[in-house]
């Protein structure tokens, strides 16, 4: 654990804004967490919303599945610093479990299912 706190990189696909992420990601650290907002894809709003909030994020620039590889390579160098992977959905899953091991650090997947997701 580093001494500030916990430091977590939550990784999605898309680049869009989700309310619930950006909710829990700023809330983290006045809980004492080291937040990362991380996406597959492309720099986009979500990256923007974060900044402005004080989070940090990083785009992976990896929108097609066979980029994935290089984006577990990006993620894992991202990752040193980082106590714990959190990743949301398939794609995010993968690389995030590719990259965990790469880096040896623990990954926490969420699935998130339901009708609206599939």
């Amino acid at each position: 654990m580093s001494p500030r706190g916990p430091r977590v990189a939550h990784v999605q696909a898309p680049a869009w804004p989700h309310p619930w992420l950006q909710d829990l990601l700023t809330r983290l650290p006045g809980h004492g967490w080291e937040p990362l907002a991380v996406t597959l894809a492309a720099e986009g709003p979500l990256h923007r919303s974060f900044r402005a909030a004080g989070v940090p994020s990083l785009a992976l620039d990896s929108a097609h599945r066979r980029q994935y590889v290089w984006a577990a390579i990006r993620l894992a160098r991202a990752i040193r610093d980082v106590d714990v992977v959190h990743a949301h959905l398939f794609d995010a899953a993968f690389v995030s479990t590719v990259a965990g091991a790469i880096a040896r650090k623990p990954v926490v997947i969420t699935r998130h299912e339901g009708p609206a997701l599939v």
